[in-house]
């Protein structure tokens, strides 16, 4: 994998300018996003109906709005939070875990909370749509990742050498290419809220590009196909494609960085030699 890129690493501007500024490389990059990922499939769509959420080691599910305590409270949710299920933990400091993306606002309350928010499989959004993530007053640390692309399709086989000119199996097809990485921040609002608060989101990771396809079997004294290349691994995604929805304070701790590239996939196998073929 490639060594991950940082897109900003820097305090936030002042109080009276609180959006988060980005570089314009970013920007062109981000803004000529589409809103489904190629290969995505639901990059910005809800996760599905099922949610699987404990509260304080308790099963919650299902259960129309989350609502904490004024402790510390432990939430935690397998498969993302689909629209219609809002959380508040109130007061504490509360640690919020959502695996999946979630497609309903999260507040934290009053309190040193943790929130970590992680997309779902091909490609999915951490935060889904134009929802709200808000830490409330304390000292609050954020953590938000993209999902990982998925990964490219095997490539085809080659032709039989019986079924080519010179009886050699043709060459395997190049495996498909991974997909891009999804985005912890697509379209919603995050508010770290007063406090001194550590944000860091990042883009997914590509997925793995496909394997290559076997190469052909040969016919007669004939060597076998060669095996098709690796497709190649999916592209770091970025972390988010607006600066309109980061509210943060000038003693907050901000950093974003890329995803990794996805890995290469491995190259086909050689097709058989033919029967009385003498390497």
């Amino acid at each position: 994998m490639s060594v991950r890129q940082s897109v900003v690493t820097a305090a936030a501007p002042a109080r009276s300018a609180r959006r988060m500024r980005v570089s314009a490389a970013l920007l062109v990059a981000a803004l000529s996003l589409p809103l489904g990922l190629a290969g995505a499939g639901t990059a910005s769509a809800a996760p599905g109906p099922a949610v699987t959420c404990t509260l304080n080691g308790v099963s919650i599910s299902p259960v129309a709005e989350i609502t904490g305590t004024d402790d510390a409270d432990k939430l935690e949710c397998a498969n993302g939070v689909p629209v219609g299920h809002p959380i508040d933990l109130l007061g504490g400091d509360d640690t919020i875990v959502i695996r999946g993306g979630t497609a309903s606002n999260v507040r934290g309350g009053d309190g040193d909370d943790t929130i970590t928010i992680s997309g779902g499989a091909n490609a999915g959004d951490a935060m889904i749509g134009a929802i709200t993530v808000d830490g409330g007053a304390g000292k609050d640390k954020f953590s938000i990742t993209g999902g990982t692309g998925a990964n490219g399709s095997a490539g085809a086989t080659g032709a039989h050498g019986s079924n080519t000119d010179t009886g050699i199996g043709g060459r395997g097809a190049t495996g498909g290419a991974g997909a891009m990485g999804g985005l912890a921040n697509r379209t919603g609002t995050l508010i770290a809220g007063p406090g001194v608060d550590t944000i860091q989101l990042f883009g997914g990771n590509g997925g793995t590009g496909g394997v290559g396809g076997k190469g052909g079997d040969s016919v007669e004294d004939r060597p076998g196909g060669l095996g098709g290349k690796g497709g190649a691994g999916g592209a770091a995604g970025v972390p988010y494609t607006t600066t309109n929805g980061l509210t943060y304070d000038a003693e907050d701790s901000f950093n974003a960085y890329y995803g990794y590239t996805g890995t290469a996939g491995t190259a086909g196998g050689r097709g058989a030699n033919g029967p009385t073929y003498t390497p």
